[in-house]
């Protein structure tokens, strides 16, 4: 759950921190606690040329030692209109520079705007490996289908599977996109950073510009915690 949250506006900046913990959870299907602090900070931009991305920074605090940690993002959303929007959406990966794509076939769901224009473009996200390691050390999933839920373990083996799957649709028409990478071993006292972004694009190509761009404008910040 959300601990704290604090937003602040600078010169066309949007920034939004928030603090996670499951020190006050007991689910009967967890296997225990974490005992983990997460912070989660929130960018965005609103200048012209700036708002084909969103970029999330999170740093993991554990308060216990941990072992064969795996982290990685999940996102869950059709694009479409109508009812079960995500049936006909091809869900696929960019493995060489960790991105999951999420389109929207022409027919069935398509959604225009006034003007008659078709605007079911691509969703992606991207993930980054952690500060100080390197893509080629670690080991990656990237996964489509698995219904989130809150048995610890059925989570934890799917994302350390290891799969890269192709392209393919995912038949509840949710359209799930997960990735994930690790392991880790954290002490208490550790703080574990990686980054994702959130990137939006007319085409798969429209989409990898989107994140060189974001690349070479979005240094990195400057708050500590």
């Amino acid at each position: 759950g959300i601990r704290d949250s604090v937003a602040a506006r600078g010169l066309g900046d949007v920034y939004k921190r928030q603090h996670y913990g499951d020190y006050y959870m007991n689910h009967p299907e967890q296997q225990n606690q974490l005992r983990m602090d997460v912070i989660q900070t929130s960018h965005a931009w609103g200048l012209v040329g700036y708002s084909n991305w969103l970029i999330y920074d999170y740093y993991l605090i554990p308060r216990t030692p941990l072992t064969d940690v795996w982290v990685g993002i999940y996102n869950m959303g059709g694009i479409g209109r109508g009812g079960n929007i995500g049936q006909d959406d091809i869900l696929s990966f960019d493995f060489e520079r960790q991105i999951g794509f999420t389109e929207d076939p022409i027919g069935n769901d398509d959604d225009y705007n006034l003007n008659g224009d078709r605007f079911d473009y691509p969703r992606a996200f991207k993930i980054y490996p952690p500060e100080g390691y390197s893509v080629d050390e670690l080991q990656w999933t990237f996964e489509h289908g698995q219904y989130l839920n809150h048995i610890d373990i059925d989570m934890y083996n799917f994302m350390t599977s290891g799969n890269k799957r192709q392209p393919g649709s995912d038949p509840r028409g949710i359209s799930s996109i997960w990735m994930a990478m690790g392991p880790f071993d954290l002490e208490p006292g550790d703080t574990l950073k990686f980054r994702s972004a959130s990137l939006q694009g007319t085409s798969k190509d429209h989409v990898r510009e989107t994140l060189d761009l974001s690349l070479i404008h979005i240094s990195e910040p400057t708050r500590r915690y």
